[in-house]
């Protein structure tokens, strides 16, 4: 699969003409910091295509409650209750763009944001 075609790709599943495969389960992919929180990222193929996943980052509402629990301005529990808030997994993740994707064709996770 060239590029070209996954950006096609990519900007039907932003544009909504395109679904996220929903029978399979999610995977989550996280990014360490030495110097602060992680960056948590929901994957999920794409329907008709297997062999490609997309990666949506969180929302920087969802970041800043991470950043607080790193810096010990927010408790594990205070935080635990911000996500037990949220009603689906769009509250939490920006399915608007796609931040990255991944595909046996390539190496590795290619970041586009």
């Amino acid at each position: 699969m060239t590029k070209e075609k996954v950006m096609e790709i990519i900007k039907k599943v932003e544009d909504f003409e395109i679904e996220l495969d929903n029978t399979l389960d999610p995977d989550y992919y996280e990014v360490e910091f030495i110097d602060g929180p992680k960056n948590t990222y929901f994957v999920q193929q794409v329907e008709g295509y297997p062999e490609l996943e997309l990666f949506f980052a969180e929302f920087d509402h969802v970041k800043e409650v991470n950043r607080k629990v790193y810096t010990g301005e927010m408790t594990p529990e205070e935080a635990d209750d911000f996500y037990q808030g949220l009603n689906e997994l769009a509250d939490q993740f920006d399915f608007d763009n796609v931040v990255a994707y991944r595909s046996p064709y390539i190496a590795d996770i290619q970041w586009l944001k």
